[in-house]
């Protein structure tokens, strides 16, 4: 089967344009696009609301109550809200729960502990991030801006501790096994957090958000990957 495989023309958010490693490590061949219409093939970050007829792998939802097409094959999704949503909308899918980027460390092996703190800011909150760096040397920048998402990710393993705006900082950081803690910058991303509650509910956490004055580090249980691994082979064989 030939798939055009959806992911944004944003080149440094991390979290979408993993998508490609996670295709090649995987065997996939494929054609991208920026367009979400001309895609049959939708899979890391928030964009299930884009999907139409296509294969659905890993994708969550940015807001509640989006409209998800249920004609979509939803093999797994982000996380439970995700799915329930899939459901509401008269579609099926599997109880198969799991970001795609918490493969990394199957093709982005970790490496030596560098950092007691690393942060990570989402790209849209650079301006804000630099102000708060600017006060606190003991954090290592982890800078997700025109880097190759592998770096970023290598990065993410060298820190003991994650501090990070960016979903998929935090995702990154479950992935290699370190405590993680959402800081809040007071300017929000896009969508209504359904996509953060969404991801810590399938690693069986309550979502929260902390200040710098008052950070909480948490490490969620990551689920099973090996349904992950079978689906991705599966149709990267078709």
């Amino acid at each position: 089967m030939s798939y055009v495989v959806y992911w944004g023309d944003v080149p440094y958010n991390f979290g979408d344009i993993l998508t490609s490693n996670i295709l090649s490590h995987y065997g996939y061949k494929y054609n991208h696009t920026n367009v979400h219409e001309r895609a049959n093939f939708f899979s890391t970050g928030s964009i299930a609301r884009l999907a139409k007829k296509s294969l659905v792998l890993g994708s969550g939802i940015i807001r509640s109550g989006e409209d998800l097409d249920p004609t979509n094959t939803w093999e797994f999704v982000r996380g439970p809200l995700t799915r329930n949503r899939v459901i509401e909308c008269g579609g099926t899918c599997p109880e198969i729960y799991g970001d795609p980027a918490l493969l990394l460390p199957k093709f982005c092996p970790p490496v030596e502990k560098k950092h007691k703190v690393g942060f990570v800011p989402h790209y849209q909150h650079q301006s804000l991030a630099n102000q708060l760096i600017a006060g606190n040397q003991r954090w290592q920048w982890i800078d997700v801006v025109n880097q190759d998402p592998l770096t970023v990710a290598r990065e993410i393993s060298s820190c003991e501790k994650i501090v990070s705006t960016s979903l998929h900082g935090l995702i990154a950081a479950h992935a290699y096994g370190i405590p993680s803690c959402h800081l809040s910058l007071g300017s929000k991303l896009h969508g209504d957090g359904s996509k953060f509650k969404d991801f810590y509910a399938s690693v069986g956490l309550k979502h929260n958000t902390y200040n710098q004055d008052n950070l909480k580090f948490t490490l969620g249980k990551v689920p099973d990957l090996d349904p992950i691994e079978k689906i991705f082979r599966k149709y990267a064989n078709v």
